[in-house]
């Protein structure tokens, strides 16, 4: 049973070491942009505006829902 809490400590170390390599963005996109399906689309990240060294990939998948009674 000794082994028991080890083994949760260690699970736990794990769990919060791979969290800190998850981490949000903030993008920018002009009000005047439209997304087309099945066409790619470049957004630009503010984080790695300010810390030119970075260099970043991202792949983001996202669904459109308008809101009830808005007509287009």
């Amino acid at each position: 049973m000794a082994a028991l809490p080890r083994m949760l400590r260690a699970s736990a170390l794990a769990l919060l070491l791979w969290a800190g390599f998850c981490s949000s963005v903030c993008v920018e996109v002009p009000s005047e942009t439209e997304a087309v399906q099945g066409t790619d689309m470049k957004l630009l990240c503010i984080s790695c505006m300010k810390r030119e060294e970075v260099t970043a990939s991202t792949v983001v998948e996202w669904f459109y829902r308008p809101q009830e009674g808005v007509k287009d």
